[in-house]
Formats: structure tokens, C-alpha cells, sequence
């Protein structure tokens, strides 16, 4: 089914707690799995200003917390994020979809992240599917597909990424990356 959440600050979408993972991909009539016939999306609703992310891994997190057959949708803003990890470790992100809702008529968002990781450690990303849009914002924009932002140890592994388009006036700068590692210390 699909999860509608609101990131309006001050409050994250969705807050990931220690050892508790979210699995998706479920039938709700029998409990078979099939990611392709029964999804499991959160989306974030939320036109917002800041960087908040549709899910939140916070410093909370030190292992054992997976998200696994779930769609991420991010909301419209300033920075639109999937998935936000801060001050964690031991996040793992397995076989999941995050697209955004930029499409190309959205004039608010200017920054489009599909997992941001700031501060973070012991993080793997395997078999996941990031697929961004256009932003058409006229001053600087950035799209991303994973920014990992002063991370420690970050497996990422089997991942399709289409980091999106960006464009803006003369005035301004694009940028479009599949993964920018900015002060990563592995990879």
C-alpha cells in the first residue's frame, strides 16, 4: 500500500528506530512477497524548507536497522530527500526504490537527494533503484542520487541511479551526480 507521511519541520516523516526494520513488498491477502505487484511506498506529502528527508536515520541508530522492498518517495522543497541519515551506523538499505516528485514543473525544490548520509558510518546500499527528476529552479541547483556528506564506511553495491536533471538560468549552477562522495573515508 502506499504510506503518506509529512515531513513539515520541525518533525521528520518517518524517524527509523534502533533494531526495528521496515520490510515491504507484501501481499496484505496472504503475505506473499512481490516488490513488483505489491509495493510499499512512503511518501512524503510535504512542500518543506529545510533538509528534512520522507524517512529519518538518526544517531539513535547503531546496527541491526534495515529498510528492505520499499519505495521512497520525497516530498518538494528547498531540499527534497529520501532518505536522511545523520550521526548513524549500521543502517543497511536493501532492495529499495526512492524516486522523487520533482518533474519538471516543480520551481520550488533546488537541492534533490535520493539517500543523503552526513556523518555516518557502517552504511550499506545494495540492489537499490534511485531515480530523481528535473528540478527547474532558477537559481543554483543540485541533484544527487546518494551524497555521502563526512562518512565513514559506506558499502554500495548493485545500484541503478539516475540522478535526475537539473537546469537553471545563466545566473546560476547545475549539478548531476550519481554518487558524490564529499570527505568519505571508504567506499
Amino acid at each position: 500500500g502506499t504510506y503518506a507521511v509529512s515531513s513539515a519541520q520541525p518533525n521528520p516523516a518517518l524517524t527509523l528506530k534502533e533494531g526495528i526494520s521496515l520490510y515491504g513488498g507484501y501481499s496484505p491477502s496472504d503475505w506473499t512477497r512481490n516488490i513488483q505487484s505489491n509495493e510499499s511506498v512512503i511518501r512524503d506529502i510535504n512542500v518543506y524548507t529545510g533538509a528534512q528527508g520522507t524517512i529519518l536515520a538518526g544517531n539513535t541508530i547503531t546496527n541491526n536497522t534495515m529498510l528492505n522492498r520499499i519505495v521512497v518517495e520525497t516530498g518538494r522543497g528547498v531540499w527534497a530527500i529520501g532518505i536522511y541519515c545523520n550521526l548513524s551506523a549500521g543502517l543497511k538499505i536493501i532492495n529499495c526504490a526512492i524516486r522523487s516528485r520533482t518533474d519538471g514543473t516543480d520551481t520550488n525544490t533546488v537541492q534533490q537527494f535520493g539517500i543523503y548520509l552526513r556523518n555516518c558510518g557502517d552504511v550499506d546500499i545494495e540492489g537499490c533503484n534511485i531515480s530523481l527528476g528535473e528540478i527547474t529552479a532558477s537559481t543554483n541547483t543540485y541533484s544527487v542520487g546518494i551524497m555521502t556528506a563526512i562518512a565513514g564506511i559506506v558499502s554500495i553495491n548493485g545500484n541503478r541511479i539516475y540522478a535526475g536533471r537539473s537546469k537553471t538560468d545563466a545566473a546560476g549552477s547545475t549539478y548531476s551526480y550519481g554518487i558524490n562522495t564529499n570527505s568519505i573515508t571508504g567506499i
